[in-house]
């Protein structure tokens, strides 16, 4: 929502339409432009290897399963997508399938 808000060029990739649909609900009722916005309604596993091809990202959100070994799955897939000094947001990193990524 906040990346719409924004104007942003935003791909969401969300397994859940009823999530979509429900965000595209909020932002209508307050006026936030979606036209930007799309959705990939597939799991992370398999959308992200798939958009390879495609433009790459200034910004990866991780914040979804949070069970080993899907944030290590999202990152390794998502990361390859990010232009060169893009970043990288991680949520939940209290969490130890997310906080081993953070390791150095």
């Amino acid at each position: 929502m906040l990346l719409a808000a924004w104007g942003c060029k935003h791909t969401s990739v969300v397994p859940s339409s009823d999530e979509a649909a429900s965000l595209v609900d909020y932002c209508s009722h307050h006026g936030i432009v979606t036209d930007l916005l799309t959705f990939d309604l597939r799991p992370s596993e398999i959308a992200l290897p798939e958009m390879r091809d495609g433009p790459t990202f200034d910004l990866l959100l991780i914040d979804g399963a949070h069970a080993f070994p899907q944030p290590t799955i999202d990152w390794f897939y998502g990361g390859a997508l990010l232009r060169r000094g893009g970043v990288v947001v991680f949520d939940d990193v209290n969490l130890p399938a997310v906080s081993t990524l953070l390791a150095s």
